[in-house]
């Protein structure tokens, strides 16, 4: 009879630590850049003139393929409302013929290096007139940073000669976000 209480004593132990273990995993997940913003995003799109270019697991490979997956923001203003996680926005012209100096590939090694600290959005600026006129920008691509709590920061490009993703990645260094390149190892 004891033995039977003490292994029912046990049982119920097991499965209530189980079951705590489970809900911290998760939690876990809910404290990454995408989780705290996944309410704000909708499925991959990669046509979408509003994308979240988010660091995760790539469905349908295997467990621990991860890279960008560019997921349809939903709730633009809702995310840019939300005050906990930075976001860089990356206009971009659609018409363009090309590419400029591969900065879409650039950013997107960025979104990788700086995935637990900012969120890139990538924002067609022919088509989302109206944020490129609120974030007053002039040509593309530009970037514009908007931390938590803080006043909007620019990287215009056309106020250098030339310039790359390596320029914007210290731009974002001297606004307090810096890169971890170990990430594309």
């Amino acid at each position: 009879m004891r033995s039977k209480a003490c292994r029912l004593i046990a049982g119920t132990l097991l499965t209530a630590s189980l079951m705590l273990s489970l809900c911290s995993c998760s939690r876990a997940a809910d404290t990454s850049i995408y989780g705290r913003c996944s309410k704000y995003l909708g499925e991959a799109d990669y046509t979408a003139s509003l994308t979240a270019m988010t660091y995760e697991q790539i469905p349908d490979e295997e467990a621990g393929y991860f890279g960008i997956l560019y997921r349809e923001v939903t709730d633009i203003d809702g995310l840019l409302a939300q005050g906990q996680v930075p976001v860089c926005l990356y206009f971009y012209n659609s018409m363009a013929s090309s590419d400029t100096i591969g900065i879409t590939a650039g950013v997107e090694d960025l979104a990788q290096v700086l995935s637990d600290q900012v969120l890139f959005i990538a924002v067609d600026g022919m088509v989302e007139t109206g944020l490129s006129g609120t974030y007053s920008v002039e040509a593309y691509p530009e970037f514009v940073l908007i931390p938590p709590g803080g006043t909007p920061v620019k990287f215009e490009g056309f106020n250098y000669d030339t310039w790359d993703a390596s320029d914007v990645a210290s731009w974002l260094e001297s606004n307090g976000y810096t890169p971890d390149y170990t990430k594309l190892q």
